[in-house]
């Protein structure tokens, strides 16, 4: 529970001040034609590989402190020095686990969610939450 306190307060404060650096951006370069796009498209791309980083640090961590007598801050550091060296490949098995992970979920909505409207009779509505006079305790139709 340490670890994921402290890796909450990396991510939160992480994007804090990601959220003030495009901000600044907006003040100084949003309004110039060519250079702001640019310059927005190399902030996004640093934001996105720090994101990376600093989610494979947060779910070595994870693995470390469960296997490990490692906790907190020193669960942190221990899988920093684990993937030293190995970042790129680190990075790139990240990226094709969430794709795959992104593949799976659209698959899921196609097959399975809209797929049954078949079975529905034409239904593809949308999800529509139980009221408390929908359902009653003690009434139940076979």
């Amino acid at each position: 529970m340490v670890t994921f306190i402290w890796n909450f307060l990396i991510v939160f404060a992480y994007n804090i001040v990601s959220i003030l650096i495009f901000i600044l951006w907006a003040l100084l370069f949003g309004s110039i034609k060519f250079v702001g796009p640019i310059i927005l498209i190399s902030l996004a791309v640093i934001y996105l590989s720090g994101f990376v980083y600093i989610s494979i640090i947060w779910h070595l961590a994870s693995v470390v402190s469960v296997l490990e007598e490692f906790y907190g801050l020193n669960a942190v550091t221990k899988s920093q020095g684990l993937i030293r060296g190995k970042t790129g490949i680190s990075a790139a098995t990240f990226l094709v686990l969430i794709l795959i992970f992104f593949g799976i979920q659209l698959g899921f909505e196609y097959f399975v969610v809209l797929g049954f409207g078949d079975h529905l009779g034409g239904y593809l509505g949308d999800y529509v939450p139980l009221k408390t006079k929908d359902v009653q305790l003690g009434e139940f139709e076979a």
